[in-house]
């Protein structure tokens, strides 16, 4: 993956998994160059990253064992732009359990 792609999907992740020194010591060493949400409301849906980015095994041998089940794009045509990550979750989760699965 290029530099800049990564540079792009490095920021199409950030604030979408809850800081978890933030979670459970209510603070964060790292302030604001954390790239995890410090509040439920800066967290963000993460996006669908599938075919945003060109799978380099097709692009050095002309094909990929994964076939149509491989997350990277087989060629331009299949390429797809990052999607927006502007929306924000709204409402608070209800219990700290419901977000077990985004903690970093």
């Amino acid at each position: 993956m290029p530099r800049d792609q990564i540079g792009e999907t490095r920021a199409a992740l950030k604030f979408t998994r809850i800081c978890k020194y933030w979670q459970t010591k209510g603070r964060c060493h790292l302030g604001d160059l954390c790239t995890y949400a410090h509040s439920y409301d800066e967290l963000r849906v993460q996006p669908d990253l599938a075919a945003t980015a060109l799978c380099t095994r097709f692009k050095r041998k002309g094909f990929c064992k994964n076939g149509d089940a491989c997350r990277y794009a087989h060629g331009q045509s299949e390429l797809r732009r990052l999607p927006d990550t502007s929306r924000v979750y709204h409402e608070a989760p209800k219990k700290q359990e419901e977000m077990v699965g985004q903690i970093h």
